[in-house]
């Protein structure tokens, strides 16, 4: 700035404008180009979209695709996708690419939460996203999608209960983080009495035993807990649920051990029991078979002073590796049922145990007359 100095314009524009005018209209060049650059689909395929104004063929795309009435075509799909990562859409143009454009899932999800801002149906998209998901076998964030998708009524049952069976088995196998919105859907879909594979009523169970629910829920996982008892298929976290279901499901008085074990392989338990002071010398053997895949669950009946020393050991072809010992404790709070009333004489004196035995013996005199085994 202390420098003076002077400007001075070399070149008009107006004036070298006129001049091009003056040549395009004695050579005849401006009719020429006028037609070489003529705005269609074919000279956009074969040019690139960079030949031409960029707003220009958004709106030749979009009356297009209004003139067309949302007529499929490859190359009109491409290039609206194409605008569309250059923030070049409208509302005719998104509802074409709602219902033709599948590409690569991160694209997908993006015009997907576009769809949604813009509250145009997405439920087609979404459905193409889910596919590709559990087709590929590679989820990620897609809870919400598929929330929506169920939620649209026109969900197809099997892509629904493929990607239900998939997540349930990653979340109870693999412990992948899922939303609850997954679960939510899931205990909808037991209470509409819908079919469902295990997998799934058990991730449900396992969720909800971790987690606090309204009474609303309640019908629906006493059901699904009954159903699963029944089939045997019993799991550990069970346990964290209502004393009243588990004395109903003969639950109250069981004691579980689980491992986890590598998909192949074959485990193996070894136990010993220890009643009051006394412990058993050597280790039972059990070859365990898996609950589901490759879960593996013991059930034991303890008493107050019993407990169980364990270990698993894992054979994988001639690899054999064995866990770390632990303890089960065979200490119950319920003083409930059969089991927690002779709980409670062990923890009597001898007199008071003397009188217990006499009650305890009139009450299975009654049981056995009052109630028969058919």
């Amino acid at each position: 700035d202390s420098i003076p100095y002077e400007t001075k314009r070399l070149f008009y524009e107006p004036r070298f404008l006129e001049m091009c005018k003056k040549y395009e209209e004695t050579e005849g060049k401006g009719q020429e180009f006028q037609a070489k650059e003529e705005l269609t689909l074919e000279n956009v395929r074969e040019k690139g979209i960079g030949a031409f104004d960029e707003q220009e063929v958004f709106r030749f795309c979009s009356h297009v695709v209004r003139d067309t009435n949302y007529k499929e075509d490859e190359f009109l799909t491409h290039l609206c996708f194409a605008l569309f990562g250059l923030g070049q859409y409208d509302k005719a143009t998104l509802m074409y690419l709602a219902n033709w454009y599948c590409g690569a899932t991160d694209d997908m999800k993006k015009l997907w939460a576009v769809l949604k801002d813009y509250e145009i149906p997405s439920y087609k998209i979404g459905e193409r996203i889910i596919t590709q998901m559990v087709f590929s076998e590679n989820l990620f964030d897609e809870e919400k999608i598929f929330e929506d998708y169920y939620l649209s009524d026109n969900t197809y049952f099997r892509l629904k209960q493929a990607y239900l069976a998939y997540v349930a088995r990653e979340y109870l196998v693999f412990g992948r983080e899922t939303k609850r919105c997954v679960f939510d859907i899931i205990a909808n879909e037991c209470e509409q009495g819908e079919e469902l594979p295990d997998i799934c009523k058990a991730a449900l169970l396992k969720y909800f035993s971790r987690q606090s629910f309204s009474a609303d829920y309640e019908p629906v996982l006493h059901q699904v807990l009954r159903e699963m008892c029944e089939r045997q298929l019993v799991f550990p976290f069970y346990l964290n649920y209502d004393e009243a279901w588990l004395r109903e499901l003969q639950l109250y008085d069981k004691s579980m051990v689980f491992y986890q074990g590598e998909p192949g392989s074959s485990v193996e338990l070894y136990y010993k029991m220890r009643r009051g002071g006394r412990e058993e010398l050597g280790y039972h053997k059990e070859t365990l078979l898996p609950v589901f895949e490759n879960l593996y669950v013991k059930q034991f009946v303890l008493y107050d002073d019993e407990h169980v020393s364990y270990y698993f050991q894992e054979t994988r072809g001639k690899k054999v590796t064995a866990s770390e010992k632990a303890v089960l404790d065979g200490r119950k709070k319920t003083a409930a049922g059969k089991y927690g009333r002779i709980n409670a004489l062990i923890r009597m004196s001898p007199a008071s145990r003397k009188k217990m035995m006499a009650v305890f013996e009139e009450d299975e005199r009654m049981a056995d007359r009052m109630f028969k085994i058919y």
